[in-house]
């Protein structure tokens, strides 16, 4: 899959953690399990499935916030797997899902901001330093006046704001936004989604945008990536996605929002409780989705099928496809 084309790109990238399951045993579980995929400089990839499908994992081992257990990571044509990342800290981004996990408590939201921009050396003295700051709060909703205001100070919105506004200041090319507008209220996401497309037009920003809201994946996204514990199993443009769901899953997904959400938001969604019959081997045996798809047979139970072609630009893990 390696190519040129691409700004960023994973390359067969796994994460696992080692996890207690009794005294004195131990057991691994896949957070990322074989990922592939690319995304071009100024398009967006979505990244969907429901809570505990390894999104916020894929997107940290991307950055290398997490360590890789195996797979490659290219960015603008070199493996960045195991060099030392402080000079792509500057091209590459994040957005925490948790603001206030996020924020040094001990600093001000000023601090927090300029210490990214003195890091990386991006301007010649205190008074561009001070016009640089005041200009990113005002652009993610934020007043200068509350620059020196400590994190716990603000509402949950204003953290967000805060985070937003860090990882824009090293004027990124890619960023990874876990849930960027989930603690904000609709004008702020608007506001907020805005600026995010705006970069993206001027300056050709790419972005991995993880998030439950299929409604704002929709219109922000050219490419749409379906995970399912650990895996991608569908991929595609996002309106290929959204009319054409191929993998079971998926459509259950997609599904799923019409009848629980008007918001078109699945955060409260689980797949269906697994067939009883079928036992949790198979699971970890073969397609991992078996023991709760409906359609499942005995291949899917005991081998794990791979990414395949099944229309243009459409790839789906599926035996019955």
């Amino acid at each position: 899959m390696n190519n040129a084309e691409f700004l960023i790109e994973a390359i067969d990238l796994s994460k696992k953690f080692k996890i207690k399951t009794g005294f004195f045993k131990t057991d691994y579980v896949k957070a990322v399990d074989n990922a592939s995929f690319g995304i071009k400089k100024g398009k967006t990839l979505a990244i969907i499935g429901e809570s505990g499908s390894g999104k916020t994992t894929l997107g940290r081992t991307l950055l290398r916030i997490v360590e890789p257990d195996c797979g490659k990571i290219i960015y603008n044509g070199k493996d960045i797997t195991s060099i030392k990342m402080k000079p792509y800290r500057k091209k590459m981004q994040i957005i925490f899902q948790n603001p206030a996990s996020a924020l040094d408590p001990k600093m001000t939201a000023k601090q927090i901001i300029a210490e990214a921009i003195g890091v990386h050396k991006l301007v010649k003295d205190k008074k561009e330093e001070n016009e640089k700051i005041a200009n990113l709060l005002n652009q993610t909703g934020l007043d200068i006046k509350y620059a020196q205001k400590y994190p716990h100070e603000f509402s949950k919105g204003q953290q967000q704001r805060i985070t937003i506004a860090r990882a824009l200041a090293v004027e990124p090319e890619f960023i990874v936004c876990d849930e960027p507008t989930s603690a904000l209220d609709m004008s702020i996401q608007s506001q907020i989604i805005n600026l995010l497309m705006k970069l993206q037009q001027d300056k050709g920003t790419a972005y991995m945008f993880i998030s439950h809201d299929l409604a704002l994946v929709r219109y922000i996204s050219d490419e749409t990536a379906v995970m399912y514990m650990g895996s991608i199993i569908e991929k595609s443009t996002s309106a290929e996605i959204y009319s054409n769901p191929a993998h079971p899953y998926t459509i259950d997904l997609l599904n799923s929002y019409s009848a629980c959400d008007k918001a078109f938001n699945f955060m409260q969604f689980k797949s269906q409780p697994h067939d009883s019959a079928i036992n949790k081997s198979a699971e970890q045996k073969g397609c991992a989705y078996a023991v709760k798809c409906k359609y499942a047979k005995d291949i899917c139970r005991h081998i794990k099928p791979t990414m395949s072609q099944i229309a243009i630009n459409h790839y789906s893990a599926c035996h019955l496809i």
